[in-house]
């Protein structure tokens, strides 16, 4: 999906609240080929609105932020996490379409 992205002109960076050393050995298992941020302190999931204070647990969301740094997309699916691929690939062909046609994609909150 990353060369799809890429030719959208779209970046990927993970997030999450496990440390930096975590992050390296997840990122090195995975072989990711996009960067993660280490957020232990959360102050990135509460600023997006991820964190979930009752329970001291982030949530699951994938953002789509277009050029202008504003959040056009989110994602939120907590078990089914395949699904943030397919609702990224489907926002982003739609974004695409709507490049051509010159009207915004519909936003999703998943």
């Amino acid at each position: 999906m990353l060369p799809e992205l890429r030719a959208w002109n779209a970046e990927v960076v993970g997030v999450s609240s496990d440390g930096f050393d975590r992050q390296c050995e997840f990122a090195r298992a995975l072989e990711l080929a996009f960067p993660l941020i280490a957020d232990a302190d959360g102050a990135v999931a509460r600023k997006y609105g991820a964190h979930r204070a009752l329970v001291n647990l982030d949530r699951r969301v994938t953002y789509v932020i277009d050029p202008a740094g504003r959040i056009a997309a989110a994602f939120h699916h907590e078990l089914s996490i395949g699904r943030h691929e397919r609702d990224v690939r489907e926002f982003m062909s739609r974004a695409a379409g709507a490049a051509v046609t010159g009207g915004p994609p519909p936003v999703s909150n998943g």
